[in-house]
């Protein structure tokens, strides 16, 4: 059976009107069309106030030490794809954070298929993290700033150290950051 191209555009056309309606669950924003699968690897370019931890610390509402305890699921945010986890703060070095807070990552799994940007894995349950966040009142969340630069994992060792009370390297890096932060110019 042959498409007319009158066909093909009103599918795209309702798919463009599903998308922008407001009513877009994760099969909505992500959705077929004609039967093809999205692709799930993108690429973000970043400015170079990333590259430097003072000025990407600078434009962060909270720099912290988590310990990822759940996923809770998935949203879609202005059509992105992003996974949902409960961390708890072990440590703040910037912001006034405390017990469980929810940290929003983009990029998650649609259809089997793993979503990622800049190929920054999904944060695994039980891992521990120092975070980089921006927050949003409006959704009680807070979005990983950058995707792998805004959520680093730290190593066993670097676990440890924390716990025995001592600051393993990158923490120190990342605290020293935020004393000298330049602010963001938004």
């Amino acid at each position: 059976m042959r498409r007319t191209r009158a066909v093909n555009v009103a599918a795209c056309l309702l798919a463009v009107a599903l998308t922008s309606s407001g009513c877009q669950t994760v099969r909505q924003a992500y959705g077929y069309v004609r039967g093809t699968n999205p692709s799930c690897m993108r690429v973000a370019e970043y400015t170079a106030e990333v590259h430097d931890r003072r000025s990407f610390v600078g434009g962060a509402d909270n720099v912290f030490v988590g310990k990822v305890q759940a996923s809770e699921g998935q949203h879609v945010e202005r059509k992105d794809l992003y996974s949902l986890f409960t961390v708890h703060v072990v440590t703040n070095l910037k912001g006034q954070l405390s017990g469980d807070v929810t940290v929003s990552q983009i990029g998650g799994n649609f259809n089997g298929t793993e979503c990622l940007q800049n190929n920054d894995e999904i944060l695994s349950i039980g891992k521990t993290y120092l975070f980089t966040t921006i927050y949003s009142k409006n959704i009680d969340k807070h979005f990983v700033a950058a995707s792998n630069y805004g959520d680093v994992e730290l190593s066993p060792d670097d676990v440890a150290t924390l716990h025995s009370g001592t600051e393993p390297p990158i923490v120190s890096e990342f605290r020293d950051a935020v004393a000298n932060q330049i602010p963001s110019k938004k």
